[in-house]
């Protein structure tokens, strides 16, 4: 319900850029790419761990006991992207996202080897001084970091190591044939930020992948197990539908070699924001102030804001609209990455009052075109009487970590005012 294109705005706590900001020293090897105001590294590791929440910087090396060992996992990196949403005007396609490599002065198809590390060191460590002109583009609310892969079935890359098979460890060689491209999806908060860097954990689990699969009949030929499409194939065939899933994304995406194109979420990521009785409006009682939320002005919208202290240390957000616009979305209080999930039960409960009673619109939707719908969109008549709770019982329409909360405020000369915003898991 927004056009970017002609408008002005307020951006509230310019922390939300980089939201959990920690001022703690990283320790961190990989990638190292700068720009004046954040150092950006990644970290291609192998895990053998039990899935952590939240991604060591240093990978659990195997032990004596593993089933599965890799030793070599390459893949060629195409590029990194940022996503996020604007507010002021750019050319960037937010459902596209702003590619920071390759840059534009290098050929198209400039891809570069990353070798993960094994467990036994701390990934691959590039150093390159064109990296240094990656731009994050700070006028962009970060939402996701996209890394995307080419295996290059040209190249005959697969992952090899050692499978333990009756106690023995037999070598196998594993297939990336089936694989065209690779992209994974980070949520932002799945990266490891500081006050001047960030560094981006891309780790592969070795147990997600395997956990599971019975791989003690696998056809060994020449003392060696090989998963291809024509050697094991079941058994690869499996094990491909499980590859992505056991990188420590968000969602990836995988091209196959027909052009065909499947997404989906991580679960285990996802189960980061499957959680009841949760309030996901971060600052709903404005008692950090106006940090988490954006007041859009557009379409003749005309607005201010200030955050007013009431007794006993409780807090308002009042919006002053001089010109309401000509668009019920001229006027927008706006609250982002509010996590959605499909068919999950949710409720909206905000307090509010006016000195002119009117409608406002209350929507969840998408933060781009075409500003999908993913939970409600509902007309509340705000009254006067100094504070008047509202609520609406609503179901998740799709899975999404990033979903928009509006207030559509437009329309009319008024002063709004708001306290205690809250989205509350209820199933």
């Amino acid at each position: 319900m927004s056009d970017y294109r002609f408008f002005s705005f307020c951006l509230f706590g310019l922390a939300i850029i980089f939201n959990g900001c920690s001022t703690k020293e990283p320790a961190t090897t990989g990638i190292e790419i700068g720009n004046p105001s954040i150092a950006f590294t990644a970290s291609f590791l192998i895990d053998y761990g039990s899935q952590p929440v939240t991604t060591p910087l240093l990978a659990k090396m195997p032990s004596a006991n593993e089933l599965m060992i890799i030793e070599n996992l390459r893949l060629d990196l195409k590029s990194i992207r940022s996503y996020s949403s604007y507010y002021v005007y750019v050319t960037t396609d937010p459902l596209e996202g702003l590619l920071l490599w390759p840059y534009e002065s290098m050929p198209t198809d400039t891809t570069m080897r990353i070798n993960f590390g094994n467990g036994t060191q701390n990934g691959e460590s590039i150093i390159d001084d064109a990296f240094k002109k990656i731009d994050l583009q700070d006028e962009g609310l970060l939402k996701e970091i996209g890394v995307g892969f080419e295996p290059n079935e040209t190249k005959n890359y697969s992952i090899d190591g050692l499978l333990k098979i009756n106690n023995e460890d037999i070598p196998f060689e594993f297939s990336l044939s089936a694989f065209a491209s690779i992209d994974l999806r980070y949520h932002y908060q799945q990266a490891e930020i500081y006050a001047d860097s960030l560094n981006l954990p891309v780790v592969f689990y070795v147990k997600r992948w395997i956990e599971g699969v019975d791989l003690s009949d696998a056809v060994i030929e020449n003392g060696v197990i090989r998963f291809s499409e024509t050697e094991n194939k079941a058994l690869w065939t499996s094990l491909n539908d499980r590859f992505l899933s056991s990188f420590s994304c968000l969602r990836w995406s995988w091209e196959q070699l027909d052009g065909t194109v499947i997404s989906d979420y991580v679960q285990e990521a996802l189960n980061l924001f499957d959680k009841p009785l949760t309030n996901w409006a971060t600052n709903g009682d404005f008692s950090n102030g106006s940090t988490g939320w954006v007041l859009v002005r557009q379409y003749f919208g005309v607005a201010d804001t200030a955050i007013v202290q009431e007794k006993g240390n409780h807090f308002q957000m009042k919006v002053s609209i001089s010109n309401g616009g000509t668009k019920s979305y001229s006027i927008q209080l706006i609250h982002e990455d509010i996590p959605v999930l499909k068919d999950r039960k949710y409720k909206l409960i905000f307090t509010a009052w006016s000195d002119v009673e009117g409608p406002i619109i209350v929507r969840l939707g998408s933060y781009h075109t075409p500003y999908n719908q993913l939970g409600f969109q509902k007309t509340f008549v705000i009254g006067t009487n100094g504070g008047e709770a509202y609520e609406i019982e609503y179901n998740g329409l799709e899975d999404n970590t990033f979903a928009r909360l509006e207030f559509n405020l437009g329309g009319a000369e008024r002063t709004i005012w708001f306290k205690q915003i809250q989205i509350i898991r209820i199933d």
